[in-house]
Order: C-alpha cells, then structure tokens, then sequence
C-alpha cells in the first residue's frame, strides 16, 4: 500500500503577525492549525512601506508553535522612482540582491525541514 508522504510547508509571506489585518489572521492560523511539524514561515522583520522594524516579532516568534525565519525584506522598499535610469539602479542595487537572498534562504529552509509545499503569500 502506497502511503502519501507527510506534507511539510513553507508559507512566504510579507504580512504575517505581529501585522494587524485579516490575511495575517489567516496566515497565522493556518500555520497554528496544520499539524505539528508541518509549518514553517518566511518572513520579514522590517515594514517595505517604511524600512522600519515591525514591532514585537521577536515576542510572536517566541510563542509560535512552528518555525518562524524571518529575514530584513520579502520585498523591496517603497520608493518612487524618479526616471528609467533610478528604476534601473535600483533594480539592479536592491532588488535583485534581496530575491537571491529570498532564495537563497528559502533553499536553506527547504533543505534543512526536507519542506515538499511553498505557499507564496504576496499582498
């Protein structure tokens, strides 16, 4: 008899708690009700509107019964910008960076949790 393997999955996401708002409730409540060992999260510790520190992560991670990862950005900051020239600095300064260190570290995890399901969260 052919036995379906565990499911183990890594959502990433840029809104998760301690983020206020409906698709952080689901997100987190999906992770909290999956069955023990089989969530884990990628996320951010740092507001891509702001680029400033998103306060208490540390205190939700504590109390998770998953693996929370948390890395600065899941995306780049928010900037307007001011010509084809900057967009493309930019590109190729921060944004280009980041997703290989995304996945760089969503390989890492992958890895290390044998992970068979990514669930992508982009708001």
């Amino acid at each position: 008899m052919n036995e379906s393997p565990e499911i183990r999955c890594l959502m990433i996401t840029s809104i998760f708690p301690p983020i206020n708002g409906g698709s952080a409730v689901v997100y987190e409540n999906i992770c909290r009700y999956a069955p023990k060992g089989s969530a884990f999260v990628l996320t951010c510790k740092q507001d891509y509107s702001t680029g400033k520190q998103i306060d208490n992560w540390k205190v939700v991670d504590n109390k998770a019964p998953y693996p929370i990862n948390r890395i600065e950005l899941l995306r780049p900051l928010s900037h307007q910008s001011k010509s084809r020239l900057h967009s493309l600095w930019m590109l190729l300064a921060n944004d280009i960076p980041l997703k290989i260190k995304i996945l760089y570290q969503t390989r890492q995890i992958i890895r290390a949790n044998k992970i068979n399901i990514i669930c992508i969260n982009n708001q």
